[in-house]
């Protein structure tokens, strides 16, 4: 298993390089057919072009099957070491979707759009291998460290691992900016000028450093940010290494191991601006554009792993993962939550007819983010005193005692304040007004009802349904036909879901005398109305392609997910034990998140 996993990650780092050099040749559409090449694995008569085409065809293919062999052989710890089973699981729905988005860059001729999630994709899967890795080593092989206790707390900071994972989302959000410049062409609108930080536009011959031009903001965004990757790499690597000192009476392995590390990165960030300003001088030619690739992976590997490092190291030797402010933070703010929203959110601007500017949607995102995590935090500071009674809600950092209700009541009103008027200012009027509806409703209506009525199911399922359209209208700044069967799915997608959730958490709704369906009607009518209300999802999906928005594409997708999702609720009906019914249950809420990103992801797609 161990060599398995070291391969595949070997494997899957020379296959974003070869990724690179492929578009970076012009070499993406060298074959005209999929998954051959002129109908042979590999032409008898091929051009370079093809070979490196076919060569990243086949190098994928040999990673997807060796994710199935790591999951195959992953199923024995599925009891013993549940989250090692998890990382198998989710390796292999994301070498399946790579696949998928692969097929899709070839069939819809390497659009920005599906090109940037590709790359953006085989990263998150990268770093996914890494951390499957690590807990195979931590939890598996029972890899741990021989430090003592009170000593390292008294030398350590938990606050490090917060300065690392922002460097990491820093850097993430450069390789972002990096991947949409490279693949909408604006890396090449400008030449280097005698400065880093200036774009020389090719047409007009001037020295820019601002334009309205779309592409010179783009590629000037990704210059500017690179300065705030760069220093901010250093401040919080540069904090690890000076603290990694400390450990020396400790631990000189583990001093030297962090020590190494922070430096290791520090090392890759100079080089990676380095082999950036190379890019620009040399015109986006192929080898500087490589190497800038694989620097850049190669850095989010490095700050992917020390913060690995770093959570694993207070798991081993305190027992549990220290809190801190920020982490606090994250967690009222739901911060996974929100990305869902924001995926729907998403979904809404591309889903849109019409063209909005590439950063006015970055910002309305932002804002409506703002929106969701005021939201949510405010939700935490309502439910507090219920969250007190349940056993995975009585440890978060308000019912626990770590935060101050009032700091939750501040950051909570202080985001929407901030961002419901500048949605109104920058955005447009119908997606503010959209907003306050949504964060009312979720607050004010859903949040309290849900201690009084079972109804607050579907009380919830609105704000739940409204952020497609805040998407939709960003663009278009109107609710149309469209705009409503996107609601009209969100909205029933959310029934089955949160019903699914219910009857497995139904002990802990019970503790804190939340009113839940299964509690009240008991499992069976929930398995009933999960299989009732998946239909109608199923039915309802289809909504896209009958006003002849979407095409056969979608509908055939939309048909595919729907028939395996309808089977999946029927298997409900043989579960007879509370376990089997946990299971399943379980089960139904994972299929429910992987199902939507598909579904909605095949909407823009098959438009």
């Amino acid at each position: 298993m161990h060599i398995l996993i070291n391969l595949t990650i070997i494997l899957t780092y020379v296959l974003i390089i070869l990724g690179g050099i492929v578009h970076n040749t012009g070499s993406g559409l060298s074959c005209p057919d999929w998954p051959l090449c002129y109908g042979s694995i590999i032409a008898e008569s091929s051009s370079q072009g093809q070979f490196l085409e076919q060569l990243h065809r086949l190098l994928a293919s040999g990673i997807g099957f060796l994710s199935i062999a790591i999951f195959l052989l992953g199923r024995k710890f599925k009891e013993d070491q549940n989250k090692f089973y998890k990382y198998t699981v989710a390796c292999l729905f994301l070498v399946i979707l790579q696949g998928g988005l692969g097929a899709s860059t070839f069939f819809y001729k390497l659009p920005t759009l599906i090109s940037t999630t590709h790359l953006c994709i085989s990263l998150i899967f990268f770093c996914s291998l890494l951390s499957m890795k690590r807990e195979y080593q931590s939890s598996v092989l029972g890899n741990s460290l021989n430090v003592n206790k009170d000593e390292f707390k008294k030398v350590y900071d938990p606050v490090l691992k917060d300065g690392v994972f922002f460097s990491l989302v820093v850097v993430a959000i450069q390789v972002f900016l990096g991947a949409v410049m490279r693949h909408s062409g604006a890396g090449k609108v400008c030449g280097a000028g005698e400065f880093f930080l200036q774009c020389v536009h090719y047409p007009s011959n001037e020295v820019l450093y601002w334009s309205s031009i779309p592409k010179v903001q783009l590629n000037l965004a990704h210059k500017y940010f690179a300065v705030i990757a760069l220093f901010t790499v250093i401040w919080n690597c540069s904090k690890v290494y000076l603290s990694s000192l400390k450990f020396k009476n400790i631990s000189i392995k583990l001093k030297n191991s962090l020590g190494l590390h922070s430096i290791l990165v520090i090392v890759l960030i100079l080089l990676q601006a380095i082999s950036g300003s190379l890019v620009s001088k040399y015109d986006v030619s192929v080898a500087p554009t490589t190497i800038h690739l694989g620097v850049a992976t190669l850095l989010i590997w490095s700050l992917w792993s020390l913060r690995n490092r770093l959570r694993y190291l207070e798991e081993d030797v305190l027992g549990a993962t220290e809190h801190t402010f920020i982490s606090d933070v994250l967690e009222i703010t739901k911060l996974r939550l929100g990305i869902l929203v924001v995926v729907t959110i998403v979904v809404g601007v591309f889903a849109a007819p019409g063209e909005i500017n590439f950063f006015k949607a970055i910002f309305a995102l932002i804002l409506m983010t703002m929106v969701v995590c005021g939201s949510t935090t405010l939700n935490c500071y309502i439910e507090r005193d219920v969250d007190k009674l349940m056993d995975r809600t009585k440890n978060r950092a308000l019912p626990s005692g770590r935060m101050k209700p009032s700091t939750a009541l501040i950051i909570g009103y202080g985001l929407i304040c901030i961002a419901l008027p500048l949605i109104a200012i920058f955005v447009n009027w119908p997606t503010m007004i959209l907003s306050l509806i949504a964060a009312v409703l979720y607050l004010f209506a859903y949040t309290p009802m849900k201690l009084k009525s079972e109804l607050a199911l579907f009380v919830g399922a609105i704000p739940g349904a409204i952020p497609p359209v805040m998407g939709w209208t960003t663009v278009t700044g109107k609710i149309d036909a469209m705009a409503i069967i996107l609601f009209t799915i969100l909205f029933i997608w959310q029934i089955p879901h949160f019903l699914a959730i219910a009857i497995y958490y139904s002990k802990d709704y019970d503790a804190g005398s939340i009113k839940v369906y299964p509690n009240k009607t008991g499992f069976d009518k929930s398995k009933r109305d999960i299989f009732i209300y998946t239909i109608i999802l199923v039915l309802s999906s289809l909504g896209p392609y009958l006003i002849g928005y979407a095409s056969v594409g979608y509908l055939n997708t939309a048909l595919v997910l729907g028939i395996l999702f309808i089977i999946l609720s029927i298997f409900g009906f043989f579960k007879d034990t509370e376990s089997k019914i946990d299971r399943w249950a379980r089960q139904y809420f994972l299929a429910s998140i992987v199902y939507l990103p598909i579904l909605l992801s095949s909407l823009i797609f098959f438009s």
